[in-house]
């Protein structure tokens, strides 16, 4: 799934368990933070294919987990139940974060779970390499299909914001 796609699912997480604005940004940053660190290096891939903006395209992706090991481990870890079990929800309850923080880093890997297929599929018990073959690789749609998922995702956000408030 793309990362405005699991910024917006967090925020509704956010939103649906009636936080303080600081509790809903602390929720929407652990719905993206799978991917936060990934950033740079889709930045860099657009960069090294001379994208505009360096925004790289989904065509550019094939074949990286084969050419680059190391960059798809980074990729992996923080995509693991594993991870979210021993890291982030210990993490979580020691700082206190609000525990919706939990299932907002859950819905990241459950939505990635059914969004990625092919080589980017996705191994949620990382580093057993047990894999699930998800049903389309949403995060390569279009920008037409993207901007109809978002707004799809901007709609449940409304409903469930007026449902709360």
């Amino acid at each position: 799934m793309d990362v405005v796609s699991h910024i917006l699912i967090g925020t509704v997480l956010g939103s649906a368990s009636a936080a303080s604005p600081g509790d809903i940004a602390t929720i929407t940053l652990f719905s993206l933070l799978p991917d936060l660190f990934q950033m740079p290096l889709y930045l860099r891939v657009g960069e090294e294919y001379h994208r505009y903006f360096w925004i790289s395209h989904d065509k550019d992706w094939r074949g990286f987990r084969g050419h680059h090991p190391f960059w798809s481990d980074l990729w992996e870890i923080p995509h693991s139940l594993l991870f979210l079990v021993f890291i982030i929800t210990p993490f979580v309850l020691y700082f206190h974060l609000p525990r919706m923080a939990i299932a907002a880093y859950f819905s990241h890997i459950f939505m990635d779970i059914w969004t990625h297929k092919g080589e980017w599929r996705m191994k949620p018990f990382y580093p057993f390499r047990w894999e699930i073959n998800g049903l389309t690789n949403m995060w390569a749609w279009s920008w037409r299909k993207m901007l109809v998922s978002w707004a799809v995702l901007v709609a449940l956000l409304m409903m469930v914001n007026r449902l709360i408030i």
